[in-house]
């Protein structure tokens, strides 16, 4: 008798200063997975930002069109699970929860705001795992 593999289908969001991306993958366990979907839109959230430091409206709003968009994508391809992360711009936003809300209510995605020291550790660990 064939056992049938199970897997798990993750949608990871990373909602960056300048671009939004999104990937999704088939998880089968063991670090073995496919790629579905890698996309990437830029959306300049930290626009204007460093001048008050607030994010700007219309950036919020192109954040949120995009985040919407990427959400219906990851549902399109069955995600069980969308893990979601905001770095720089919106971590040292004063207006941060402000933007955190609108996600929440528009874009239905709940977002974990990393810090600078974990937002090196994911790029560090992105490089390796290219080699």
């Amino acid at each position: 008798m064939v056992k049938l593999s199970k897997h798990k289908t993750v949608a990871f969001l990373d909602i960056g200063t300048n671009s939004i991306r999104i990937l999704v993958i088939e998880d089968y366990g063991n670090e073995s997975y496919r790629i579905l979907t890698q996309q990437k839109e830029t959306v300049r959230l930290g626009e204007g930002e460093f001048t008050d430091g607030n994010l700007k409206a219309e950036a919020m709003h192109r954040a949120v069109v995009v985040c919407q968009k990427f959400h219906q994508l990851a549902k399109t391809f069955g995600s069980d699970e969308i893990i979601a992360i905001a770095t720089a711009a919106t971590r040292e936003a004063y207006n941060q929860e402000e933007f955190l809300d609108k996600l929440l209510r528009e874009a239905d995605l709940n977002i974990n705001v990393i810090s600078g020291r974990e937002e090196a550790r994911l790029i560090y660990l992105g490089i390796v795992s290219g080699f």
